[in-house]
């Protein structure tokens, strides 16, 4: 998971918690999910700015985030899938790996 937020500072919120709070979250979710809260960041800095543009901390300024970045961009989010698709995938795909599916006739009821 940690493919996603690489480019990422966290100062008090770590990767494991991110991971639980996320749970269900697709790969696209959890993108979504950093990019908006890249961007929320950003509208608040430039507000920053715009009510002080002499603002001593922004001049040597270091993207970090944290806690309260992170709960206030989930807040928005919510995973893709449902518990249920996420378990009617699990067992479309544990069919499929034991050999309970005849692709042939899934290939024609797909069509």
């Amino acid at each position: 998971m940690d493919i996603y937020y690489t480019n990422f500072k966290f100062d008090d919120i770590g990767e494991k918690e991110i991971a639980e709070r996320t749970n269900g979250f697709t790969a696209s979710d959890l993108v979504a999910l950093l990019r908006e809260m890249q961007i929320t960041k950003a509208h608040n800095i430039l507000e920053k700015v715009r009510e002080d543009p002499d603002q001593q901390e922004l001049k040597n300024f270091k993207l970090k985030f944290c806690r309260e970045d992170f709960e206030e961009t989930l807040k928005k989010f919510r995973p893709a899938l449902s518990e249920k698709d996420i378990k009617r995938y699990e067992k479309m795909y544990a069919d499929f790996v034991s050999g309970g599916v005849d692709i042939k006739k899934q290939k024609t009821t797909l069509y």
